[in-house]
């Protein structure tokens, strides 16, 4: 019998159970996809036995289905006071929420409306990265495990989690403070231990989509199923209408909205077309699985599978091993995702130059951004001609698409513009001085002028790395470099350096890493995925440690 202690006389998961459930609560799915188990056995996958095209319907679940806290029948929880909600994001506690809700479901039993559902999940606890210390979840596996994340971004992740309320001593809290709500059922009169609720969490962890602002995050049966692969490679993505009502979650006009006096439309459906308008007006409000990107049998990737094909969901873009393992427990080893990062205050641990003076000082922080951005600008606007500053074999990498503000070591080991020029400007502007704040008024007099140098200082280091990568010997370039570049430089391979030897076991190679990780068992499963990630950033920081080095020696000469 498992820890938390529910569905202990339920038979094992039954996939004829699960879809005479979801034909009663009126979830249509094709007729041609077929519900198989995982290779390894650990859970189920679907599977399409026919080539599915772009707009194809996959499933469409009515929302009335969905397993939500406005669908459990779990009453409203009472408000807490503002100290005991302190430090918690409404994000934090719309999961934790859901996960009670479906823990009550689950102490329903057979008598939830959702069962036909709840007997087709996993029936032990996901093990999330958050769970690694706990010998019930993880056993000792887990807590090795949890050593090879350090200083990786698996940490960072955790971290971030633990700020947003998602820790392990906010789940604790949040169910000490709630478990006295759950009514007593037919199976389960005493309250349930903490390790139910953790069970729950990591299936609301693993499984749930946003859906809208009514029911916010919810579990959505049939759909997920479907296993993550990265856009380029995945079929298709979860859609849903989020313009409900917030009040009732009507997606169809309603009592509660205010209507534009020209037409007759809510306001919150007056971006819609009148075709639009009136076709939803006419049908049931679902979220969707549509065919995004083909599907061909026995022919994607040359694979072949018995006349089968495996239909892949994206559970977001360019999703990190780090993030996958920290918010599903597992890892694809696509090698996409932002690289390493580290925050501001990381960037010169020893003098602590930046975190010291800047955050304290918004215009300051602002007035450097201002010099990066416009740095960057005219980097590009240069590199329309027959040079880019920049290369996939250089040492620095324009800002980040999706976060211009983001410090990271990107996937082909080069270091983000955003670090390189942050630590050229504590160097010029000298942010660790007691007049800082004199030096950040003299350098909102001097932009343009810091501008121009920062820029002439990043194409000297970048044509000094092409002019070395070209020369079969680079000892005869001139291999000057000025000495505020050369500063940085030096800093750069120190950040690099401290990020590594920070790392469990540090010392040992790349060959005897990999022998570690290949010699583990199938029952090391957590150390496994650990080690992986682990190596992966390894490699990152030692190629980009080489580079530097290189650059360094080489301008000693």
């Amino acid at each position: 019998m498992t820890a938390h202690g529910l569905l202990p006389d339920s038979p094992p998961p039954s996939r004829e159970v699960l879809l005479v459930w979801t034909d009663r609560k009126g979830i249509t799915r094709d007729e041609d996809l077929v519900i198989a188990e995982m290779g390894d056995g650990g859970g189920w996958r679907m599977m399409s036995e026919r080539d599915m095209e772009i707009g194809e319907l996959i499933c469409a679940i009515p929302k009335t289905s969905l397993l939500s806290h406005r669908t459990s029948s779990l009453p409203a929880l009472p408000s807490l006071s503002p100290t005991e909600t302190q430090g918690r994001s409404m994000n934090s506690h719309t999961i934790l929420h859901l996960s009670l809700c479906l823990l009550h479901e689950f102490r329903l039993g057979t008598q939830s409306d959702f069962y036909g559902y709840l007997q087709s999940l996993p029936r032990t606890t996901i093990g999330l990265p958050i769970f690694w210390d706990i010998d019930d979840v993880s056993g000792k596996d887990g807590k090795l495990a949890r050593d090879w994340l350090k200083y990786t971004e698996v940490e960072k992740e955790l971290k971030i989690r633990e700020e947003q309320g998602l820790g392990l001593s906010d789940l604790n809290e949040f169910y000490k403070s709630y478990s006295s709500h759950l009514p007593s059922t037919e199976s389960h009169p005493n309250p349930s231990p903490v390790e139910a609720f953790y069970y729950c969490f990591s299936l609301v962890s693993t499984r749930a989509f946003m859906v809208d602002l009514y029911h916010l995050i919810a579990l959505c049966p049939f759909a997920d199923i479907l296993n993550h692969s990265s856009t380029s490679n995945s079929h298709t993505s979860l859609s849903s209408d989020d313009f409900v009502c917030h009040s009732c979650g009507s997606l169809k006009s309603c009592s509660h909205d205010i209507l534009n006096p020209t037409n007759g439309i809510p306001y919150r459906l007056s971006h819609i077309g009148i075709k639009d308008y009136h076709r939803i007006e006419n049908e049931i409000d679902t979220v969707d699985l549509r065919i995004e990107n083909p599907l061909n049998v026995n022919n994607q990737n040359g694979s072949d599978q018995g006349g089968y094909e495996e239909v892949f969901n994206c559970y977001g873009e360019g999703l990190s091993d780090s993030r996958l393992l920290t918010e599903w427990g597992f890892i694809s080893e696509e090698f996409i995702g932002e690289g390493l990062t580290w925050n501001v205050d990381e960037l010169d641990p020893d003098e602590n130059l930046i975190s010291s003076h800047v955050n304290e000082n918004e215009q300051g922080l602002e007035l450097l951004w201002e010099i990066i951005d416009s740095a960057m600008s005219v980097l590009v606007e240069r590199s329309q001609g027959n040079w880019c500053w920049y290369s996939e074999e250089s040492l620095l990498c324009p800002q980040n698409e999706r976060d211009k503000r983001l410090f990271n070591l990107d996937q082909s080991a080069r270091i983000s513009i955003n670090i390189f020029a942050f630590m050229w400007l504590s160097q010029r502007i000298n942010l660790a001085s007691k007049v800082g704040n004199q030096k950040i008024s003299q350098a909102s007099e001097e932009k343009d002028e810091l501008i121009d140098e920062l820029v002439k200082s990043i194409e000297e280091l970048s044509r000094l790395w092409d002019n070395i990568n070209s020369q079969n010997d680079p000892s005869s370039c001139d291999l000057r470099l000025e000495d505020e570049s050369m500063t940085v430089a030096k800093k750069v391979k120190m950040l690099l350096q401290s990020r590594l030897e920070g790392m469990h076991k540090s010392e040992l190679s790349q060959e005897e890493l990999f022998d570690t990780r290949d010699s583990l068992g199938p029952e090391e499963k957590y150390q496994y995925m650990a080690m992986t990630i682990s190596i992966n950033e390894r490699s990152l920081l030692r190629s980009a440690i080489g580079k530097w080095d290189e650059l360094l020696s080489l301008c000693r000469l």
